[in-house]
């Protein structure tokens, strides 16, 4: 999937099922060494297990490069939710790089529930390499979970990488999300990168290529649409 916008549209999963087929997202599971960029959305989102524009990124090495959630999420009696992508499961490498999260999350949370702006879980097992990314989107209606500015629980070990990882400090619950694993994020005030002071700010972001300033804005990051759905 490439450079598409997936506009007013409404994805639910009521949970029922294997935690491998009822996610809810724009792909329900990667598999397999696959790409998806350029995908811009403002969908709604509802779901249980794996929630996000990618809710299951499973078996192989998955890549999710200039992808942009702009929506809203219910993660109401949810588990693992992100942005992005909902969940890494062990053994499972997956590279996000240049993807922002402006959208929303509001509701109950299950209890021990992980829910992240980029990505909601991603194990000891899971190598997540995040590159490029900002999260900068409102989770402040987010109870009954752990919350964490980019991911819910990536304790990860040696394996995950965090290079120039961006969150906005208003909206957010914390920064190291389960099992204590501080995360190399760095957090601005969102005030801080409107418009173009994103630019002087975000100094790890390709604002020659992959990213753009906007007026009174945060900054966008390229999809290169050529379609909608």
């Amino acid at each position: 999937l490439m450079n598409v916008r997936i506009v007013n549209s409404w994805f639910e999963s009521d949970g029922t099922g294997d935690a491998f087929h009822n996610g809810a997202g724009i792909i329900g599971r990667f598999i397999n060494a696959s790409t998806i960029s350029g995908v811009y959305t403002n969908a709604i989102l509802k779901g249980v297990k794996g929630v996000g524009i990618v809710a299951f990124s499973d078996a192989g090495a998955n890549t999710i490069t200039n992808c942009w959630f702009d929506g809203k999420i219910d993660v109401t009696g949810g588990t693992q939710v992100g942005g992005i992508v909902g969940a890494v499961p062990n053994n499972v490498v997956t590279t996000i790089t240049n993807c922002l999260f402006t959208g929303t999350m509001t509701g109950t949370a299950k209890s021990g529930a992980y829910i992240g702006g980029i990505f909601g879980i991603g194990p000891w097992g899971a190598t997540v390499k995040v590159t490029d990314c900002l999260s900068a989107g409102d989770m402040t209606g987010v109870t009954g979970g752990i919350t964490g500015s980019v991911a819910g629980n990536n304790p990860g070990g040696n394996k995950s990488v965090y290079t120039d990882v961006y969150a906005t400090t208003e909206t957010h619950a914390n920064l190291k999300g389960a099992g204590g694993a501080t995360m190399p994020v760095t957090t601005v005030a969102k005030a801080d990168i409107l418009g173009d002071a994103a630019a002087t700010v975000l100094t790890g972001l390709d604002f020659a290529g992959a990213w753009s300033v906007r007026a009174d804005e945060v900054p966008a990051v390229s999809t290169k649409v050529v379609g909608s759905i």
